[in-house]
């Protein structure tokens, strides 16, 4: 099977091939799925009805240090459509109820609410999609080409890990009046000749995590990098960062994140390497947070699809620098570094050129790199920026 989908995959056969292997696997899902429509939210009277496809659980609970940054922006994509004088209903991307469209004027959001909504034959109607990842085809071929070098250089077989057709029929989604995509223009780029209207969004990072007061020993955590991520470590890159810091025993990998335990199984003997740390998941209020970004000046993630990277842009308001590839969706400018080659030599080079900079560099970049999310990547940002997309998509 290796050799027919190769690098080289066409669109079409890679998603018969994909779902095939989908179909195969048990997947790690969100659960939580709601019984029905969460019914004006806002408790409003106004004459204009939007639906959210999206996540309900910040609407039923009070999110108090979130894990996730989605959690506080669905609340503001809420509030948005409240300012604007609709009335909000809300409902899990997920959920299979029954649903009236002809009583709303816009559909927002993803998932299979969202698609049945072009059903309805509402021409009055305005969908926007809202995209929270990369194109799913571009995604779902980039993992199965990580997977599949995973498995030559290990000699072992491992689960696919973050394939995205429960997310969205593109097909389908292509309809929308607009589409938003949390991202920057690489980001954009996979969705190329996709939507008439797309429109680029930045995505949050945790800004409980932002420190400004922590003291570096610049000399020693220049030799130390944090991986800091959620599930799917062949997707993010984990596996290339264990197999590089394996070679490097005079730099530390910090590695952050839930335990994927076929991938781990496969380093066993890396992952006892005194430079190699597993910290598992840990709290960005946490003690334990603040002290592995105090002992570390890089934060790494080689993967090979995101919409936009909230894990690296958390840990850079904990001021560290990122080193990412370009489908994390970040721009470096002048304060990060982008993996430009994911071969483990390469990656060796870049680790050991990042471990020589100059103290008086690192202050530079450390500092930039917090300037620059804290301008361009907080929750406020967001909502200004999301207002501007959705001012663009209604009156243009």
């Amino acid at each position: 099977m290796h050799r027919a989908i190769e690098f080289s995959i066409e669109r079409d056969k890679m998603l018969k091939i994909s779902e095939r292997l989908v179909r195969k696997i048990k997947q790690s899902k969100m659960k939580y799925i709601d019984k029905g429509i969460l019914k004006n939210v806002f408790g409003t009277r106004f004459s204009s009805k939007v639906l959210i496809s999206y996540i309900t659980f910040p609407f039923c609970n009070e999110v108090e240090n979130p894990k996730h940054t989605n959690l506080l922006e669905a609340k503001k994509i809420a509030e948005t459509f409240h300012e604007l004088k609709y009335i909000v209903d809300v409902i899990d991307w997920t959920n299979k109820c029954k649903i009236n469209y002809k009583e709303y004027d816009i559909i927002f959001g993803f998932g299979e609410p969202f698609e049945k909504a072009f059903a309805s034959n509402n021409k009055m109607q305005i969908t926007i999609a809202y995209l929270t990842f990369s194109n799913p085809y571009f995604a779902n071929k980039a993992e199965l080409e990580r997977i599949i070098a995973f498995q030559k250089r290990k000699n072992k077989k491992v689960m696919l890990q973050r394939q995205m057709f429960d997310f969205m029929d593109l097909n389908i989604n292509r309809k929308a009046t607009a589409a938003i995509c949390l991202g920057n223009e690489v980001t954009l780029s996979t969705y190329e000749n996709e939507f008439e209207n797309l429109y680029a969004l930045p995505a949050t990072g945790l800004e409980s995590a932002k420190d400004i007061c922590i003291n570096r020993n610049l000399y020693e955590s220049r030799y130390k990098f944090l991986w800091f991520s959620g599930s799917g470590a062949i997707h993010k890159g984990l596996d290339l960062c264990i197999e590089v810091f394996a070679k490097l025993p005079q730099c530390e990998l910090y590695i952050a994140g839930p335990k994927d335990q076929d991938v781990f199984d496969a380093y066993q003997e890396e992952l006892t390497f005194k430079n190699i740390h597993f910290l598992g998941k840990i709290s960005v209020e946490s003690e334990e947070y603040r002290d592995v970004c105090e002992k570390c000046s890089y934060s790494i993630l080689p993967s090979c699809s995101e919409g936009q990277s909230t894990a690296v842009l958390t840990t850079m308001f904990s001021g560290l620098i990122p080193v990412v590839t370009k489908q994390c969706g970040i721009d470096c400018f002048d304060f990060g570094y982008e993996i430009k080659d994911i071969s483990i030599d390469e990656m060796i080079k870049l680790v050991e050129e990042l471990s020589f900079k100059s103290v008086k560099e690192l202050e530079v970049r450390h500092e930039a790199a917090y300037k620059y999310v804290n301008n361009n990547h907080t929750l406020d940002k967001f909502t200004k920026e999301f207002e501007k997309c959705i001012d663009k998509i209604m009156y243009k």
